[in-house]
């Protein structure tokens, strides 16, 4: 009887939920809150997240050691805040042998680490480890809509197995062994997107939109670089992809958080207007810290920091950023 568990019950855990029930015999969905637990098993839906996406043949749990007891696959579907604090209390019913697969995108807040180096730290391996990002609004998934992105991760076949077991129809994925560069992808593609949103909301216009996206894809190139990423990686689903789909889709929140600001209003406001995280808010300190760390170039990105933790003047700073680059 193989069986995926999926840890969270927020919207994205509850789009691959409902996409890949039908791929294993049990599918188990571990929250932390048991209402919410509660009204999937009794109801088979969730009313905070995807209300109409009927969860057929999924079970939901509030255990830890009920959700991971008999999983064939792990998918980690928990906010980034709550990355460490979920894997640390996992780890004693998980074996390092049963593939893992990362599906949150984000970085600590405190040590600016990726989800691979936590990871690494809290499980002391990397083998069973898998990064899964790309284009892909949870939306649309749960909704069936044509959907690719990577699973990435060093050992080939396991991953091939991964893929087999995952795929569908409209759920379709792509090997990579890039998980440094597939993952930086995931979070900087938000931190551009509140720009491009900026850029709307201060009546910039479409043609600067277009030099942010390709700015971006530029600077994801050359951080990643430093990091030890392939610069192919960005050009592909996790890259360019998901920037695409998120720096310039109004279902977008940190698209949307941008145009808010763009338009004037104070950040507290904005924030606390979201319906959900912008994640590329919190990511920017992590940027910032980057540029330090790394030394390397990167006028979009500072432009970012200078406007959201320095609190530049969005037209005075974006000017500036383009005398910059050209």
């Amino acid at each position: 009887m193989a069986q995926l568990t999926i840890l969270g019950s927020g919207a994205w855990g509850t789009a691959l939920a409902s996409v890949l029930e039908n791929q294993f015999d049990k599918t188990v969905i571990w929250s932390y809150i048991e209402q919410e637990a509660d009204e999937i098993n009794a109801k088979h839906a969730s009313s905070r997240y995807l209300p109409h996406v009927v969860l057929k043949h999924v079970r939901a749990v509030t255990s830890l050691k009920n959700a991971l007891t008999g999983a064939d696959i792990i998918i980690s579907a928990v906010p980034s805040f709550a990355i460490r604090m979920t894997w640390e209390q996992a780890k004693q019913f998980l074996s390092p042998k049963i593939p893992f697969i990362n599906a949150s995108k984000g970085v600590e807040k405190d040590s600016h680490k990726l989800p691979y180096e936590l990871y690494e730290e809290i499980f002391q391996t990397k083998d069973n480890y898998f990064s899964l990002a790309g284009p892909s609004f949870a939306e649309d998934v749960a909704e069936k809509k044509p959907t690719a992105v990577n699973l990435a991760g060093k050992d080939k076949e396991c991953a091939r197995s991964i893929i087999k077991k995952l795929q569908n129809k409209t759920f379709h994925l792509r090997y990579s062994d890039d998980v440094v560069g597939t993952e930086l992808g995931a979070v900087m593609k938000n931190v551009i997107a509140i720009a491009s949103g900026m850029v709307m909301g201060n009546n910039f216009g479409p043609n600067t939109q277009a030099i942010v996206v390709v700015e971006g894809i530029k600077e994801m190139m050359a951080l990643g670089k430093e990091m030890g990423a392939k610069e192919e990686t960005f050009l592909g689903l996790s890259g360019l992809g998901d920037l695409l789909l998120t720096a310039m889709n109004n279902k977008s929140r940190n698209m949307n958080f941008g145009i808010e600001l763009g338009k004037g209003l104070p950040l507290d406001e904005a924030l606390l207007d979201q319906k959900g995280v912008a994640e590329g808010y919190y990511t920017t300190f992590s940027v910032d810290y980057m540029l330090q760390k790394y030394k390397v170039s990167l006028p979009l990105c500072s432009m970012i920091v200078d406007i959201l933790i320095h609190k530049r003047p969005i037209h005075e700073r974006f000017t500036q950023f383009l005398g910059e680059v050209f």
